[in-house]
């Protein structure tokens, strides 16, 4: 029932955007996907962007966009990173530090993550030994043309699947 709401909340969101202006802060991005993604956020209540920085892939380059959001599809503050390739055809979504952990619950995050990733949602959690967090990690294939419509409903999803997992994951949280 929490997440036919988020949903809900979500598509609303959605409506709301496309009678939207383009914000202000959309020309320090230099990737067309990242341009179009943030004009289509900026004025959402609850939304803060920043466009961090470019990373050097392996094989390409990345523009980093942080996005917190504080608001009614979530119990929780969410910071997410969104990675917009170089070549306009992907975005790669993280939650970092879904929840930390004691590192004596390693064994049981790590029987819950894997009994949630068996769902098969194309969200991936990933447990950090290294400092006893949970990751959430998303990727989306992009079209240029469509690539702000198809993020923002990846960054409403992930904000929904986070705050779900969360709840799952809250009693082995510190």
């Amino acid at each position: 029932m929490k997440m036919a709401k988020r949903v809900l909340a979500f598509a609303m969101i959605l409506a709301l955007l496309v009678s939207l202006g383009a914000p202000a802060f959309a020309e320090e991005a230099q990737y067309a996907t990242t341009k179009s993604f943030l004009e289509q956020i900026a004025e959402v209540d609850g939304f803060e962007c920043e466009v961090k920085r470019i990373i050097e892939g392996d094989t390409e380059k990345y523009e980093m966009v942080s996005v917190k959001y504080e608001g009614d599809m979530s119990d929780y503050k969410t910071n997410i990173q969104l990675l917009f390739s170089e070549n306009l055809d992907e975005v790669q979504i993280y939650v970092y530090n879904l929840i930390n952990f004691d590192a004596a619950n390693y064994a049981d995050v790590l029987d819950a993550v894997n009994s949630i990733n068996a769902s098969g949602t194309g969200v991936k959690l990933f447990v950090d030994k290294s400092d006893n967090s949970v990751t959430a990690e998303m990727y989306q294939i992009l079209c240029e043309n469509d690539a702000a419509d198809i993020t923002l409903m990846a960054v409403g999803f992930m904000i929904g699947y986070t705050d779900s997992v969360f709840e799952m994951l809250e009693d082995y949280a510190v």
